[in-house]
């Protein structure tokens, strides 16, 4: 689940500041294919914050029951310590999906890539009988 994401098209690695920085865009280009794609986030997130939550709650209730000389303040530092981890996971809770009009212009590419590619090599023997 806790990885950066990648080109679903040609599988380009993005860097955790590229990741921040796009994250709020729905679509985007990659910058090694330039293909667009989009920018899912939210189911993430909510998990994340969820497990830190839940993780939070059931830590605060532990100090304040065994632990007597901690303080509400404790329990509050603490909150925001973890809250800045999650906070500082987001972006490994990014996923780039594919558009759905892309696939069929990625076939027509390669169908042309194929044909240009056969008659390079009928030239080729063309000029190599001669």
């Amino acid at each position: 689940m806790l990885k950066l994401p990648v080109c679903p098209y040609c599988r380009a690695i993005y860097r955790y500041k590229d990741v921040k920085n796009v994250t709020h865009n729905k679509n985007c280009e990659c910058h090694n294919c330039k293909r667009k794609f989009t920018v899912s986030y939210i189911r993430g997130r909510v998990i994340i914050l969820a497990v830190t939550a839940v993780f939070l709650i059931a830590l605060n209730l532990l100090m304040l029951n065994f632990l007597s000389g901690i303080t509400i303040l404790g329990c509050l530092i603490l909150a925001v310590l973890f809250i800045s981890l999650a906070v500082i996971l987001f972006p490994f809770t990014v996923r780039f999906n594919k558009v759905d009009g892309e696939e069929n212009k990625i076939t027509l590419d390669d169908s042309k890539k194929k044909k240009r590619s056969q008659k390079n090599r009928s030239r080729k023997s063309n000029m190599s009988d001669k």
